[in-house]
């Protein structure tokens, strides 16, 4: 009997040892999370009863993002957008011939000499039109109180026509044909200044034959305003005179 007593003893004593074991011994979390009281702690980005569930492993992020593991959600790159950074931000940008898109801002980056939103304007149209400038100060004053009243008029309103030019995107051609000016000079607007070669005109000055030559440069202020700097030489048979003048055509 005693015998017997001792042996239900040792029995209930192991069976009591063994429930008092690990509750981790049999649990597996992986490389992944690590096992709490029997069950898995998973670590950030992953999930399952044994952590091993990447919540990356579903979500495809194309060639654009990659998988946050943190959210399980795409982090595209600039540019892109999108729950598979599939959208990019110029597809529903037109840049038209005359330009390309930037993938990172999503803006049209204009060839030379075309500006606006999908590049659709030409920089020189804005300066197209016709000017208009007084140049009786370029004419020496014995010389222009010889000038008839209308024809004095007409020196005072001078126009000068801007517009396209064959030459090139960034050229404009400024044009006049008038009793003191004849001009017809392609203009790059890149460069600050343009050269006036030579030219040759004759006015006739109440029965008196005036030759008058010219040069000199020009610049655009703004599309508003243009300047000329003329040197000009008049000369009347025996008698021949120099005039420099600086005068601005403002668009009319």
């Amino acid at each position: 009997m005693r015998f017997l007593k001792y042996l239900m003893i040792f029995t209930l004593g192991a069976a009591l040892l063994s429930n008092c074991g690990d509750a981790c011994d049999d649990v597996d979390c992986g490389a992944n999370g690590t096992c709490l009281d029997g069950t898995c702690d998973c670590d950030e980005g992953y999930s399952g009863t044994n952590c091993q569930t990447n919540v990356c492993d579903a979500l495809d992020c194309g060639p654009n993002g990659t998988c946050d593991t943190t959210t399980g959600a795409c982090l595209c790159d600039e540019g892109y957008s999108g729950d598979n950074c599939e959208i990019n931000v110029c597809d529903t940008v037109d840049c038209g011939p005359n330009g390309t898109c930037d993938t990172t801002t999503g803006a049209c980056q204009c060839d030379e000499g075309y500006e606006g939103d999908n590049c659709e304007t030409e920089t020189r149209s804005n300066y197209y039109g016709s000017y208009q400038g007084d140049i009786v100060p370029c004419v020496p004053a014995f010389l222009a109180a010889l000038i008839p009243a209308d024809q004095l008029e007409t020196l005072m309103t001078t126009d000068l026509d801007v517009f396209e030019s064959a030459t090139g995107i960034s050229y404009v051609t400024v044009g006049s044909m008038n009793t003191v000016l004849n001009l017809n000079i392609d203009a790059n607007l890149n460069d600050p200044e343009f050269t006036i070669e030579e030219f040759t005109q004759e006015v006739d000055v109440e029965g008196t034959m005036v030759v008058i030559t010219g040069s000199g440069t020009g610049r655009f202020l703004d599309t508003e305003n243009l300047e000329l700097t003329l040197f000009l030489n008049f000369n009347l048979d025996i008698l021949t005179f120099d005039s420099d003048c600086v005068t601005i055509f403002t668009k009319q």
